[in-house]
């Protein structure tokens, strides 16, 4: 039995070092996962042999959400079938992001691990202070690298980020924020909470402002006004009222980036992200059950880019040797799985997880705080992914893998927790 409880505690230790890797490390949360799945499969191998081990895994039965388990099942399988369907027919490798796909199965080892109210609450912070930690190592970076961060010249930006791409920093960080921006609504404490959690977002708009990822500032916003309208119509004003004085203050260099999002032709990687769109959508016709091999994509995209004298362009600001990035995560995995794989996904991002966050919040007690900021930090969450997923291919790049693995995580713990505290 000692030994079963080592096993729990550091799969729950592990799990810990793998949240705060999100925004710390790309090689710790490779490290962490590989680590989580091995002790997942010692606990799945020995449960008929150890009365302890069947014990956690029973707990752990008991504590997944059938639903969110059957979504994300069947989402890999559709995946990773088509795929071998497609390594068959054209004879080609799979993609790095037919790897990354797998790797949404961290999500039954987090569940095993972290499966308890304090377990989540320590996870969240962890979580959290890996957050803060990749802050204050972007504002050290921002001022040693501040010249080169200043120099706006032929569209060449600096971008200030840590340990992941700048997009998908950005993008995690905007989810970090609406947590903070949560719990200051719904699951204050104290006062000094509450200043240190202001100096925080302070902090963290600051790094989302130098960061000039255009892609933050939409998704971000719409998961905000979600809050604010959660929390009153007078933080709905406050919150308006703040992006259209504080947009006035800006400095050059970030309100530039900031208007590109209309005039999007004025700025080379807005105006490709429109050319890449176009070339995928005829990649989609071109195909449209299981999608193009690799290589016929690639061709096809030369082809097509030609013939709509898009090509110098496309060449000039992002080169020719890989077209196949569709900067939009819908897109891009309805072109590489196909419009039926397609179908399932947008079903279940739009359709089954907001039924089942729906049924959720009908069953929770509106008195229990934590619950409900938890509630609206991922339902917020959710929105900022989605929107994030318009110009970025989230769903297949690791680190955006992971976070939805999270999130998905911390809705299945509100699911199992709300049934729990109604049959008490």
């Amino acid at each position: 039995m000692k030994n079963i409880f080592i096993i729990d505690k550091i799969g729950f230790i592990i799990s810990v070092i793998f949240g705060m890797s999100t925004f710390l490390s790309k090689s710790v949360q490779n490290i962490a996962s590989a680590l989580l799945l091995l002790l997942f499969i010692i606990v799945i191998l020995f449960k008929k042999n150890n009365k302890q081990f069947m014990n956690i895994y029973i707990n752990y039965k008991n504590k997944l959400d059938k639903n969110i388990k059957l979504y994300l099942i069947i989402f890999i399988l559709i995946s990773l079938s088509i795929q071998l369907f497609k390594e068959i027919l054209y004879l080609e490798s799979p993609l790095n992001n037919d790897f990354n796909i797998l790797k949404y199965i961290i999500f039954f080892m987090l569940v095993m691990f972290v499966n308890d109210r304090n377990k989540i609450k320590l996870f969240i912070y962890y979580t959290g202070l890996g957050a803060f930690i990749s802050l204050i190592i972007c504002v050290n970076r921002f001022i040693v690298n501040y010249d080169l961060w200043n120099n706006t010249k032929n569209f060449n930006y600096y971008r200030i980020y840590f340990a992941v791409d700048p997009l998908a920093y950005a993008s995690i960080i905007s989810m970090f924020l609406l947590f903070i921006f949560s719990k200051i609504f719904f699951n204050i404490k104290s006062k000094k909470e509450l200043i240190l959690l202001i100096l925080i977002v302070l902090l963290s708009i600051f790094i989302l402002l130098v960061n000039r990822g255009k892609t933050a500032y939409v998704s971000f916003l719409p998961g905000m006004l979600y809050l604010s309208y959660k929390k009153s119509k007078k933080a709905v004003v406050i919150l308006i009222l703040s992006c259209v004085l504080g947009f006035q203050i800006l400095p050059t260099q970030i309100k530039e980036r900031v208007t590109y999002i209309v005039n999007y032709e004025k700025d080379p990687s807005s105006h490709l992200r429109t050319i890449f769109w176009d070339g995928a959508i005829e990649t989609i016709k071109k195909e449209p059950l299981i999608g193009l091999s690799d290589k016929n994509r690639q061709k096809f995209l030369i082809e097509y880019y030609t013939k709509k004298n898009d090509i110098k362009f496309v060449e000039q600001w992002y080169g020719k040797s890989n077209l196949r990035e569709v900067h939009n995560a819908y897109l891009q995995y309805i072109v590489e799985y196909g419009i039926i794989a397609g179908i399932y996904l947008l079903t279940a991002i739009f359709v089954l997880i907001p039924i089942k966050m729906k049924q959720i919040s009908s069953q929770m007690k509106e008195n229990d705080k934590f619950l409900k900021w938890i509630k609206y930090s991922i339902i917020s969450s959710f929105i900022c992914y989605y929107m994030s997923s318009i110009t970025e291919t989230t769903f297949m790049k690791q680190v955006m893998v992971y976070t939805f693995s999270i999130l998905l995580l911390l809705m299945n713990f509100l699911s199992t927790e709300t049934k729990l505290n109604n049959n008490k």
